[in-house]
């Protein structure tokens, strides 16, 4: 994928849906219902860490976020703020926690730590995005929230494990989460403030 920033409608909406996207949850609260969802669906145990809508709204956002970078991936709309030159000996500078922590009230380095992503993909998120997007089309990514939220919430699931590769589906999914906050923190609050407040003034003029 080039460097490349589009200026159509879709790409404003798809990076405001991810900014979006972390100012509701936030990167610990989107691990940890990404987790539970899946520990739910895969289990005979039902999804409890609160009100069934919760996770419905969550599910609900997070194929909002995988509509998104299907948006950014085949629009090649790559913000190249975003992208850090790599190394030479290929190791990620942890201390330089402005590469990776966000700005959120109660937020810390270690909440932000990106523990899923390659060495490779820390550079350049947009690497983990392509591997999600290439791992299954967009349907099938919507078919298997609507399945992994029916799992989490019923009282005798069906066997998942049967028709998807669990483990395999879990790391892109927090990768893609990863990868998507390390877009957000590197384009930074004004990047953020411009993309959202332009396509909001878009949807308006089409209304």
């Amino acid at each position: 994928m080039q460097a490349i920033y589009s200026e159509d409608n879709d790409i404003h909406y798809a990076y405001s849906c991810i900014h979006q996207f972390f100012d509701v949850f936030g990167i610990q609260y989107a691990i940890q219902y990404t987790e539970s969802a899946l520990r739910a669906a895969t289990s005979r145990k039902i999804w409890n860490r609160e009100d069934p809508s919760g996770l419905l709204f969550y599910m609900e956002k997070l194929e909002l976020l995988c509509t998104a970078v299907f948006a950014i991936y085949y629009s090649r709309a790559l913000l190249p703020e975003a992208i850090l030159p790599e190394p030479e000996d290929g190791e990620p500078d942890m201390l330089i926690s402005e590469h990776f922590h966000d700005r959120y009230f109660n937020s810390s380095t270690w909440i932000n730590f990106p523990r899923n992503l390659t060495a490779r993909q820390y550079y350049n998120p947009y690497k983990a995005i392509k591997k999600f997007c290439k791992y299954m089309a967009s349907p099938e990514w919507k078919a298997f929230c609507k399945e992994l939220t029916e799992n989490a919430l019923a009282q005798c699931p069906d066997e998942m494990y049967d028709a998807y590769d669990i483990l395999t589906i879990r790391m892109h999914l927090l990768r893609m989460i990863e990868a998507c906050h390390l877009v957000l923190v590197r384009t930074g609050d004004k990047k953020k403030a411009a993309v959202i407040e332009e396509a909001s003034n878009e949807n308006m003029q089409e209304n």
